[in-house]
């Protein structure tokens, strides 16, 4: 497309196209990538909290099984 730009005597024209294409196509990827890691983060928090909770309740019910 440069080549095409300097034999039509449009260069400027030309690399401005170039920048918007790339722009779009820099700005398509961003947002794939995104919307597949909010998924996966969310499935990790999921992961983290259930984790908590079982750290926190399993003491617990040894403590009850230690009272009967």
């Amino acid at each position: 497309m440069i080549a095409i730009g300097e034999q039509t005597g449009s260069l400027e024209k030309m690399l401005n196209r170039i920048a918007i294409a790339y722009e779009t196509e820099a700005q398509s990827d961003v947002m794939v990538m995104t919307s597949l890691l909010e998924p996966i983060m969310i499935l990790l928090m999921g992961l983290i909290v259930g984790f908590i909770v079982f750290s926190i309740l399993l003491p617990i019910f040894e403590m009850n099984q230690l009272v009967r």
